[in-house]
């Protein structure tokens, strides 16, 4: 009997503790929001905040054109932003002032970060994705490029100018090539192999000027799904249109 009472006494003793930790923690995430909330504030009166959960941190202003994901003091202009990466778990940005920005989980890290909830992930591409286009498009027109198609996937833009016989990326950095530069188009089933995560991959082979080898694009999908479709059409479009 009174090991029973000691492990009822163990037991409330442990729910007491996870309520007084819960409510700590959440106190902290409530400073956190407000701190963050008058930031803002204070660096812009037309900044934005998209993202303020506590943990996560994204703000935007499109009148003065920057964004930020700190409270650093340190912002991002529009013009600088030239890759984003959408995941499960985080979105990934990439400027030429700091390179690479994760807002959630780290790519192969379990603990130390925390993961980025979809929501949050969709309102942050939805406010980056038309900025990364418009820089593309703004590249793509300097070299006479203009998209025939032009698709988006997981992030990563992809498109093609039949007329130019050039095709173009946002792969890294925004990228293009000609028409002849494709060596092959290949695909790979992979809903087999559980360490992957998709189900299918596209390879796209491309010459490389600088370096010996050719360079190889994968892009990976969960399903054969109209962006699928659409890009290996795009790509075997250009193989027959290649200069032989």
């Amino acid at each position: 009997m009174e090991a029973i009472w000691v492990i009822l006494a163990v037991i409330v003793s442990f729910f007491i503790w996870l309520m007084c930790a819960s409510h700590a923690r959440g106190k902290e995430l409530r400073a956190a929001i407000e701190r963050r909330q008058k930031y803002v504030e204070a660096i812009s009166p037309t900044a934005r905040i998209i993202v303020n959960n506590g943990i996560h941190f994204f703000f935007k202003d499109d009148t003065q054109q920057f964004f930020g994901f700190d409270e650093s003091g340190k912002t991002y202009d529009f013009a600088g932003l030239f890759d984003v990466n959408i995941y499960k778990d985080c979105i990934i940005l990439r400027h030429k002032d700091i390179l690479e920005i994760c807002i959630g989980r780290e790519i192969g890290k379990e603990s130390g970060t925390f993961p980025l909830m979809q929501p949050y992930i969709d309102d942050i591409a939805k406010e980056v994705m038309p900025i990364l286009r418009d820089n593309l498009h703004n590249e793509l027109s300097k070299n006479g490029i203009t998209p025939t198609h032009e698709y988006e996937h997981e992030g990563i833009i992809w498109g093609c100018d039949v007329n130019s016989k050039k095709f173009f990326m946002t792969y890294g950095c925004i990228q293009f090539y000609d028409f002849s530069d494709l060596k092959r188009v290949t695909i790979e089933d992979l809903t087999q192999n559980k360490l992957w995560d998709g189900n299918y991959v596209i390879v796209v082979t491309v010459k490389q000027e600088d370096i010996w080898n050719d360079f190889d694009y994968t892009i990976s999908f969960q399903s054969k799904d109209a962006t699928f479709n659409n890009l290996l059409s795009m790509f075997k479009g250009i193989r027959n249109r290649q200069i032989r």
